[in-house]
């Protein structure tokens, strides 16, 4: 069996064998497939773009009915690669008048899937503007809120997918609510904001993809008398994709789930954290995940955005 191939990749196949004479007719093809895979995709919000919303990939069933046919595979195994089976059944049809004949072929495919993990390392909440301004910060430019390690694991020397180590992160913000009390008016501005966290791919990456980090924070002032950042969750991706080419998809291995909170008074003494409210995920524990990353939205700013009554 020499068909291998690997997660993200367009797979072809094709029905072949028929006579070259046009003696037999092929029609009312049906394919099946091992595993999970996808062959289309639409975004997440009707005319709009990727990645302003997110691609949701799906099973377009009307694509399985043609002798040729194209998918790409999220699961798969490591050392060794999984064994899927591709079978298709279609309706021969004799040109001498014999009755039509079902017939059901199968055929065997390795799909290989990179073994990764994420180590994630906190920092903690305060009030501080090592960023150049004074903020209710989860970290600091010295220790951000989290990062996060890429570690993953190369396949055998004699694997065809030795080289296979395009990793990319995506970041998506599960749920923004805040609220700051303003000090002419006592009225309470608020926030809430949920989307894909900046770019795709997340661009808080130092260097290469083995690292990226995030230190999420709200800006302090004297005009205001209350800050609550009463949550902030992410899920932060980590994202194979084979190469670089068209040819190619996007793959979902590993996910993080974490979150930070806080509420700061400005007093007598200046801005403080309240006492008992900054909590945060410590080194939160990553995930294996076939599912991709949804957002209907991208929050591009830098800050957050606030309605003010």
């Amino acid at each position: 069996m020499d068909a291998h191939f690997c997660v993200g990749q367009n797979v072809p196949f094709t029905l072949s064998g028929l006579p070259a004479d046009g003696s037999v007719i092929a029609t009312n093809f049906q394919w099946t497939f091992d595993g999970k895979y996808f062959n289309s995709q639409s975004n997440a919000v009707p005319y709009a773009s990727f990645p302003t919303c997110s691609k949701v990939p799906y099973v377009d069933a009307s694509l399985l009915t043609s002798n040729t046919t194209t998918a790409w595979w999220v699961s798969g195994g490591f050392n060794p690669s999984k064994t899927y089976m591709a079978t298709q059944q279609c309706d021969l049809i004799l040109t001498n008048g014999s009755p039509k004949q079902t017939v059901r072929t199968k055929g065997l495919f390795t799909m290989f899937r990179p073994q990764a993990r994420i180590a994630s390392t906190t920092g903690t909440v305060s009030v501080n503007s090592t960023w150049g301004l004074l903020a209710l910060a989860f970290g600091t430019t010295n220790v951000p809120g989290i990062v996060f390690s890429n570690n993953m694991t190369m396949p055998p020397a004699n694997s065809p997918w030795v080289n296979a180590t395009n990793v990319h992160w995506a970041q998506v913000v599960n749920s923004i609510r805040a609220t700051q009390q303003r000090a002419s008016d006592m009225a309470y501005p608020h926030a809430y904001e949920s989307g894909l966290d900046h770019v795709f791919p997340y661009d808080n990456v130092p260097n290469n993809n083995n690292i990226a980090f995030d230190a999420p924070s709200i800006g302090l002032s004297d005009d205001y008398l209350e800050c609550n950042m009463l949550t902030d969750t992410f899920t932060m991706w980590l994202l194979f994709k084979y190469d670089e080419t068209t040819n190619t998809h996007y793959v979902p291995l590993r996910a993080v789930d974490w979150y930070w909170a806080a509420s700061a008074t400005n007093g007598p003494s200046g801005w403080v954290i309240e006492s008992g409210t900054a909590t945060n995920s410590i080194n939160p524990v990553d995930y294996e995940t076939q599912n991709y990353p949804y957002w209907t939205t991208a929050i591009t700013n830098n800050t957050i955005q606030f309605t003010y009554p």
